[in-house]
């Protein structure tokens, strides 16, 4: 049986091959405004959920992590930057960029910020397995203003 995280890295590839309107349904995303986000659910069932994100200029969303959904993400447009930390590692945060075309994946229980760190909007993809039930917060790790 595969893993959380071997699913919801297929269930990326499969929606990103099996849904080439994604970028039209980015076009019933409002256009944040600067520090906000927008989403829109495009995939739901069982094995996984999937949710295009429209990130307005210089947006985040503080540390949290997705419980025990796994999860990948791709960069459509623009760019993002990911902090993020391992359980275990109090003190050490990783920091990754986001480009088109690179899905990366989201461990289970990982800690992580992502922000636009851009006067541009960013569009990006992000997929969980099983489907996300819950996100917890960590408002007090937040890192403002981090992006390389």
């Amino acid at each position: 049986m595969p893993s959380p995280e071997h699913h919801a890295r297929s269930a990326l590839r499969e929606t990103v091959r099996a849904r080439a309107d994604l970028l039209s349904l980015a076009a019933r995303l409002a256009v944040p405004r600067a520090g906000e986000r927008c989403w829109l659910r495009v995939a739901d069932c069982e094995e996984f959920d999937a949710w295009l994100i429209s990130w307005g200029a210089d947006s985040a969303i503080d540390p949290h992590d997705h419980g025990d959904s796994a999860g990948a993400l791709q960069v459509f447009r623009g760019r993002l930057i990911e902090l993020s930390r391992e359980p275990g590692e109090p003190l050490t945060w990783n920091a990754r960029e986001l480009v088109p075309g690179t899905p990366i994946d989201i461990p289970r229980w990982r800690v992580h910020q992502i922000e636009n760190p851009d006067p541009e909007p960013a569009l990006s993809l992000h997929v969980y397995s099983p489907p996300l039930a819950e996100l917890e917060f960590y408002p007090q790790l937040a890192l403002a203003g981090t992006a390389p």
